[in-house]
């Protein structure tokens, strides 16, 4: 499954199509009315599609496909779909999924020796008495996940 560019509308023949008129003037942007907030302010980039409302309303994106999924709402694949550039792989249901790729040793080892640094310098300040704060108490955590997460890889073979 996967988006086919090539099957997308220029963006200025999308946006007009959407009955947002666009004036023309010099260079590769173009102006318009913002689908979002209604000013006449939204900027759109004819060659790839980006667009941006100079109003302050928030409303931009990069691409034809952002500018379906803001327009009517809409997640990425039934925006793609309803501009006709989405296809589905028949093969995807039948293919086996893939096995993730081993975790190299040496990224293991990068792994290890900065948490293991991090876990000491955490170790030390606790033993002296230095109240850690609670930033430092989630990374810790984190860091032993990862930590974690390295031994159970190297337990199960794949570095």
């Amino acid at each position: 499954m996967s988006l086919i560019r090539n099957h997308l509308q220029s963006p200025i023949e999308y946006v007009a199509s959407q009955g947002y008129p666009v004036r023309e003037r010099g260079g590769k942007w173009r102006t318009c009315v913002c689908f979002n907030c209604g000013h006449s302010r939204m900027r759109v980039n004819g060659e790839t599609g980006a667009f941006v409302c100079m109003s302050g309303c928030g409303a931009r994106g990069g691409d034809v496909v952002a500018m379906q999924m803001a327009i009517h709402g809409q997640d990425f694949v039934t925006a793609c779909k309803a501009l006709g550039a989405w296809q589905d792989d028949p093969k995807d249901d039948k293919t086996p999924r893939r096995r993730p790729l081993p975790f190299p040793a040496r990224d293991a080892l990068e792994v290890l020796v900065e948490e293991a640094q991090f876990a000491a310098v955490i170790a030390g300040n606790v033993a002296h008495g230095v109240e850690i704060s609670g930033d430092e108490r989630l990374r810790a955590m984190q860091c032993a996940g990862r930590i974690r997460t390295v031994a159970r890889y190297v337990q199960e073979g794949r570095t």
